[in-house]
């Protein structure tokens, strides 16, 4: 549990919390988004704006402190957390939310890569590299497949511009043997490549078809249970080629129906211990608010931090353990 946070982010603050549960409450300019601030620098040294772009260039930061150099301290039960160092949270929403607008590779690794509590398909895929059978048979499918794909990218990348160079300098080199060693290592950065580029794409299958196996089997079902009455059906719909998560019927959600996807998502796939949910300003209504609050009051993360405009109707949080914070 996060206990305190302080700062010089946007104006002084120190603020302490009696709950896993708080809700940053006023109107727009109020300085809700100072405590997010706040929180998302100190344990995880970065913070994001209204549009979840990182704003962590130091330059931002630094015109964003009062005083000094930007500061944001966080202590939890045992430790205090400077600007990131030493956490071992999760910044759970935005770890999902960058996995669903990051293509269907994005998605599909997010979801091989945190799937702990599903059982783990015995799928025959093959890859194009050399030691495939090696590295899978000693770590497994999946995780050889993880493994694997930072690899060969480096590799795809190290191939391509190592092509490029050759080809420049073949245009200012007129000496026959010069010229002919050129072209051998041309066509050997162009073999290895293309192998590359294979590897590449069997990985993104594989990674894929497991993502796929495990939606089918497991992981829609349980993040039903993280999604608000009435809002809809998960699903993750999939035309051969972009694997997209949305509602059934609605491959496109609106902005907060974004947020409660992502908090399902992660709520399902991350561990909860080292899990921090804060939910990005996205003006709820007071009705959707109340449905939000909801469940995310049964969410048994190490955090959950919601700022909005509005108190919640239809949904009495203080006395459900909601510390309700004013801002002004």
């Amino acid at each position: 549990m996060i206990i305190e946070i302080e700062s010089n982010v946007k104006g002084k603050i120190k603020q302490s919390f009696y709950s896993n549960y708080v809700a940053f409450i006023g109107r727009n300019g109020s300085g809700k988004s100072a405590y997010v601030h706040s929180l998302e620098l100190a344990l995880f040294s970065k913070a994001f704006d209204a549009s979840n772009k990182d704003v962590k260039q130091k330059k931002r930061l630094n015109m964003m402190a009062e005083g000094c150099t930007v500061f944001a301290n966080a202590r939890d039960s045992e430790t205090i957390h400077h600007l990131g160092e030493d956490t071992q949270y999760l910044n759970a929403i935005q770890l999902a939310q960058d996995a669903m607008s990051g293509g269907t590779l994005a998605l599909a690794r997010f979801i091989c890569k945190h799937m702990k509590y599903a059982e783990r398909p015995d799928l025959d895929i093959e890859v194009a590299h050399p030691h495939w059978e090696e590295i899978s048979g000693k770590l497994g499918v999946i995780d050889a497949l993880l493994a694997l794909e930072p690899v060969v990218n480096k590799s795809l990348r190290h191939y391509r511009d190592k092509l490029k160079e050759t080809e420049v300098a073949t245009k200012y080199i007129n000496h026959a043997p010069d010229k002919l060693a050129l072209g051998a290592i041309m066509l050997e950065a162009k073999e290895r490549a293309e192998a590359c580029k294979q590897a590449a794409s069997d990985i993104k299958a594989g990674l894929t078809t497991i993502a796929l196996y495990t939606v089918d089997e497991w992981l829609t079902k349980s993040m039903g249970r993280w999604i608000p009455d009435g809002m809809g059906e998960p699903v993750f719909h999939f035309d051969g080629t972009n694997l997209v998560l949305g509602f059934k019927g609605r491959p496109v959600p609106s902005g907060a129906e974004t947020v409660c996807l992502a908090v399902a998502l992660a709520a399902v796939l991350l561990p909860w211990d080292e899990s921090i949910f804060i939910y990005p300003d996205r003006a709820y209504d007071s009705v959707t608010l109340g449905d939000i609050m909801r469940v995310a009051r049964t969410l048994p993360a190490a955090g959950v931090f919601i700022q909005c405009t509005s108190e919640p109707v239809n949904y009495d949080a203080e006395s459900l353990g909601w510390q309700m914070i004013q801002t002004s």
